[in-house]
């Protein structure tokens, strides 16, 4: 908590004072690392990362405020599109609406989060050619993705499935467009449950 509290301060501190730096965007990339570093730190804790989603809001917001040249814009819009990217894969572990990620995305995190980020597809008894399950893990956090890629629908499915975790078995429900990963499991505050059946309920 004061790790946070400490970023927070400096935020505000940094924020305030971006005129006075020659090298605007080098302040703002540093500002962001340390956010996702704060985040590196214990991935699995909601509260803190509704905490860290806020302090990527007031850098956004600092971002914006701020009077650059068109280069530094351009490289700030940059920056801006990975702090999208972050917030939309913390927001479900971060008490916010769940967000759905796409190819591209999945490809930021990966340069974002350098060698702490891996996937893999899971091995789940469901219709392989419409559906598969991404498990994705950024040091000891774990979410798995659900993800349409049938070629049956117009627009999109819906799931059922069903997880198990230390022998106790549950089970959920889910739709999700086509190409769009969806995050269904996780292990922020919780056990991690691992998707081993899925079914077809409904094509859109």
């Amino acid at each position: 908590m004061r790790r946070i509290l400490y970023i927070f301060c400096l935020l505000l501190l940094t924020s305030n004072c971006y005129a006075q730096y020659d090298n605007i965007c080098d302040v703002a990339y540093s500002d962001f690392n340390k956010l996702i570093n704060a985040f590196l730190q214990n991935p699995t804790e909601k509260n803190r990362n509704d905490q860290i989603y806020c302090l990527l809001d007031e850098l956004q917001k600092a971002i914006n405020e701020i009077h650059v040249s068109r280069e530094e814009r351009y490289q700030l819009n940059s920056l801006q599109a990975d702090i999208n990217v972050f917030k939309d894969f913390i927001s479900p572990i971060s008490n916010k609406y769940p967000s759905h990620i796409s190819d591209n995305n999945l490809t930021r995190l990966q340069v974002i989060f350098g060698d702490y980020f891996s996937q893999k597809l899971l091995n789940v008894d469901c219709p392989s050619d419409e559906v598969q399950f991404l498990e994705v893990r950024v040091g000891n956090l774990i979410m798995c993705y659900f993800h349409c890629i049938s070629r049956k629908v117009s627009s999109g499915l819906r799931i059922s499935f069903q997880a198990i975790s230390n022998n106790i078995i549950t089970s959920g429900e889910y739709g999700a467009m086509k190409n769009e990963y969806v995050p269904i499991l996780h292990n922020a505050g919780e056990d991690y449950a691992r998707v081993f059946s899925a079914k077809i309920t409904e094509r859109f």
